[in-house]
């Protein structure tokens, strides 16, 4: 007859005097098998994490590497910018750039409106290339 308990849900076979010694023997040479119950070591437990740890290093890695690339695009368009240039702020004002100072611009945006906008407010300039549905100038 079989019984099967809760804990190991594998078959305990009822043994009687005469099978007691062949029972133990193959009990003892049996291996007991990891099961969910058990703790697992510590090189076990972080093995099933180094791909994972790998993918967000690479990911990581993609990300700083494309905020880098802006970045320094950004940087050279700011050193770029000149006199005279129609450029426009973050906030969506056009105007012409009336002068460079070494943090700011003082933009001309009519006849007598200039204001004065950090660097880092220019979002982009505007030129013939960018700007190809823009009417031609009338002279």
């Amino acid at each position: 007859m079989t019984i099967y308990t809760f804990a190991d849900a594998a078959p305990v076979a009822k043994t009687t005097a005469a099978a007691a010694p062949a029972a133990a023997t193959t009990a003892q040479t049996q291996t007991p098998a990891k099961g969910p119950g058990k703790p697992q070591s510590m090189m076990e437990g972080l093995g099933g994490m180094v791909p994972f740890i790998v993918i967000m290093g690479v990911f990581i890695f993609l990300m700083w590497n494309g905020q880098r690339k802006e970045r320094k695009k950004k940087e050279e368009m700011l050193s770029s910018i000149k006199v005279g240039e129609e450029v426009v702020t973050i906030g969506g004002i056009m105007g012409t750039v009336d002068t460079v100072k070494e943090d700011h611009f003082v933009i001309r945006v009519s006849d007598n409106a200039r204001i004065k906008v950090l660097k880092n407010a220019v979002n982009q300039i505007v030129r013939p290339e960018n700007n190809a549905n823009a009417e031609p100038e009338k002279k």
